[in-house]
């Protein structure tokens, strides 16, 4: 004789216990922890009563009678309902998943993402050293006196340059603004002709410097930001001298990046000479 009270009771038990602990296995969090602990307890006092009912009555099943029309009516009644739970959880835990998968994809491009915050900024810094290497050979150059040969600032050469040309602007009285750049621009082109492989090779540093911050996907602000710290590395003299080279130079990308990185704002507006090339850079 077998009590159909302790085959609820076990059977109800086990096949909860396992489908929790395969729920659990998803979720790990104290909520759905809790949710499931209700939902077992309370499978279980229905199954403990169900259990009492039997026992207290008495009631007693005969397998050699009762066995086949028994099961007939569980199987007609747990196998839907076992299948109901199965797909509940089947959705559960595909949802599960499916967050799971997406915060992988985020926390998988926040990496790529800082990742190639890193290696735009390494390949920044090496731009820059660049630009520090070859600065001495950019800003100074050799000239022979009759006391033998002397360096100079080559800033401080074009600045000379174009004083004079200042001056004698001045004492030809009423000059258009034009005719004021032009004449700038020739004086900037003679310096420049002075040290063409130097020159050629520091500006075309620079315009890849800028144009790499151009290029990167970021906010504005972050650029102003990498602008202001590429602008930091080089000293005012240096800044003065790309920006009036730049004027002379066959490349419009490279002015357009120095007046959108403001690297010309730095410097003192008197030095310009001419007020177009003053707005320019302003």
């Amino acid at each position: 004789m077998i009590y159909l009270a302790l085959i609820i009771l076990t059977s109800a038990c086990l096949i909860l216990s396992i489908l929790l602990f395969l729920e659990r296995t998803q979720k790990s969090d104290t909520e759905s922890s809790r949710y499931n602990e209700a939902i077992f307890f309370a499978a279980t006092a229905i199954a403990a009563s169900i259990a009492t009912f039997f026992i207290i009555n008495g009631l007693e099943i005969k397998l050699s009678s009762d066995a086949g029309v028994i099961g007939d009516f569980f199987g007609g009644v747990l196998n839907p309902t076992l299948s109901l739970i199965a797909i509940t959880l089947l959705i559960k835990i595909s949802k599960t998943q499916t967050i799971e998968f997406r915060k992988s994809i985020d926390t998988l491009t926040a990496q790529n993402n800082i990742y190639k915050i890193e290696k735009f900024e390494n390949t920044l810094t090496i731009i820059i050293n660049k630009l520090e290497k070859q600065s001495d050979r950019f800003l100074t150059k050799t000239i022979t006196t009759p006391n033998g040969k002397k360096t100079q600032s080559r800033a401080k050469l074009l600045r000379d340059r174009l004083e004079k040309l200042q001056s004698s602007i001045a004492q030809q009285g009423n000059v258009s603004e034009l005719t004021i750049c032009k004449r700038a621009i020739s004086e900037i082109k003679k310096e420049r002709s002075s040290h063409p492989d130097q020159t050629t090779a520091f500006l075309s540093t620079v315009k890849l410097a800028l144009e790499l911050i151009e290029k990167q996907d970021i906010p504005n602000k972050e650029k102003k930001f990498y602008y202001r710290l590429f602008n930091s590395s080089l000293e005012s003299r240096a800044k003065y001298l790309v920006c009036m080279l730049a004027l002379a130079s066959k490349r419009p990308e490279l002015r357009r990046l120095l007046k959108i990185s403001a690297t010309g704002k730095g410097i003192k507006e008197d030095l310009y000479i001419s007020k177009v090339i003053r707005e320019h850079y302003k």
